[in-house]
């Protein structure tokens, strides 16, 4: 399983790095999601927060593919995602390096609807706050599935909705729910 899941990572980045073609169109993309299995809480003075595995910032940079079809594009990116609380004695996070591709279909001159595969490069829950917890939790890389629509604001910006679906496998047999939903901003270059 690890092997077709590093063969995958492989062939997305190959076909990242190879496609030169007119009509490529490198992308920045941002995403505030929530959702996903609470991962850790932290209790303060001021009263609690969460860490999630489907939260909370995502940022990637990729390249939009043509398709023979003008309806279609295809969509490779690579990126970090993580959820974080900074304290003044230290931070709790959870980090992970998605890979992505995806296939988009264009209903209309502005919409775009579409799916795809997300590959999670080390997912990490780490907590270094003093006197209340110190080190790292790995999980297992993870497989899951999108699905987004996008609207086209202008040429080069896209806003959209998102949802993943994925699993984390943990230590001794645990698993967490990472799937979450999101806002996601796409600036074409």
């Amino acid at each position: 399983m690890k092997q077709s899941r590093l063969l995958l990572a492989a062939v997305l980045l190959l076909v990242a790095g190879v496609v030169q073609a007119q009509g490529v169109r490198p992308f920045f993309s941002m995403a505030l999601t929530g959702g996903g299995d609470n991962l850790l809480t932290i209790v303060s003075g001021s009263g609690s927060d969460d860490i999630s595995a489907g939260g909370l910032l995502s940022m990637s940079f990729g390249a939009k593919l043509p398709m023979a079809d003008p309806n279609l594009e295809g969509r490779v990116s690579f990126g970090y995602f993580f959820d974080i609380q900074s304290y003044s004695n230290g931070d709790a996070s959870f980090d992970r390096f998605p890979l992505e591709s995806l296939l988009m279909y264009r209903s209309g001159q502005m919409f775009w609807l579409g799916g795809g595969i997300t590959y999670h490069i080390n997912p990490t829950l780490s907590c270094n706050i003093t006197a209340v917890c110190s080190g790292d939790i790995s999980f297992d890389n993870a497989l899951g599935v999108i699905l987004q629509t996008d609207w086209l604001v202008t040429n080069s910006i896209l806003v959209g909705l998102r949802y993943t679906s994925i699993e984390y496998d943990g230590p001794l047999g645990s698993t967490a729910d990472g799937s979450h939903i999101g806002l996601i901003g796409t600036f074409l270059y």
